[in-house]
């Protein structure tokens, strides 16, 4: 019974900050659509169907952490330092690689990506707007998700949740800012909302990059000169886990 509670806890003590970064992302979502609905019904629109690029590229990112959740935690709780390195590395540069076509796209096709969800040339305008300063935050997305990932699985959880939820609030006020010109800033709509999210993503991976050259130093991020005998021997010592 006593160990049934510990599990109790410790579970909670995991579910409970995901399920309020959730929450907190939900309501940058909403917020976007609030502040932009008080500038006009094309501008929310334009954002709206804009952002199914970040959904998409946020599809990719889901499947790459999930793996990286599987390996990290089993070598952290192996202790095996070495191979958790091994895994933040290898999953840090698909990701990397992968948000760098969407930031391409983003930064000099956007219309090309608008047309794949409206016809309507006022929207595609817009989109493009916010394609184009949203474009770069592929980029920062992508190391702060994985960076921010092996934080989580490596005892840091509550960090990890409190950097997601600042951010959050970050975006939210900086959507207000730049949205709405506040605080002496220009007024910039749906280009506001696109910078903020910009803005507070690159935070965030500055946040967790820091976080890991500080309190996790023995984590080790690296490039191999010779990637393929790094996944062979990634791949034997995975074989070796499981015997």
């Amino acid at each position: 019974m006593v160990h049934t509670e510990t599990l109790y806890k410790k579970i909670l003590r995991l579910v409970l900050p995901i399920s309020f970064q959730q929450l907190m992302l939900a309501l940058v979502a909403a917020s976007d659509a609030v502040m932009l609905g008080r500038l006009n019904q094309n501008a929310m629109s334009a954002a709206s169907l804009a952002s199914q690029v970040t959904f998409v590229f946020n599809l990719f990112m889901t499947a790459f952490v999930i793996g990286e959740n599987m390996f990290v935690a089993q070598y952290f709780g192996k202790k095996d330092e070495t191979a958790i390195s091994k895994t933040v590395s290898l999953v840090l540069q698909i990701s990397c690689l992968m948000a760098i076509p969407f930031l391409v796209c983003s930064l000099f096709f956007p219309d090309h990506l608008m047309r794949f969800f409206t016809n309507e040339s006022d929207l595609i305008k817009m989109g493009s707007e916010y394609l184009r300063y949203v474009g770069i935050s592929y980029l920062f997305s992508a190391i702060a998700q994985v960076c921010l990932t092996a934080m989580k699985n490596c005892g840091a959880v509550n960090i990890s949740t409190l950097v997601s939820s600042l951010t959050v609030i970050l975006n939210i006020v900086l959507n207000a800012v730049f949205i709405f010109g506040l605080l002496g800033f220009p007024v910039m709509g749906i280009r506001g909302a696109a910078l903020a999210t910009t803005t507070a993503t690159a935070v965030q991976m500055i946040f967790s990059v820091c976080y890991l050259k500080i309190k996790m130093r023995w984590m080790k991020v690296y490039l191999p000169k010779k990637p393929w005998k790094w996944q062979s021997s990634f791949r034997e010592r995975r074989r070796r886990s499981v015997k």
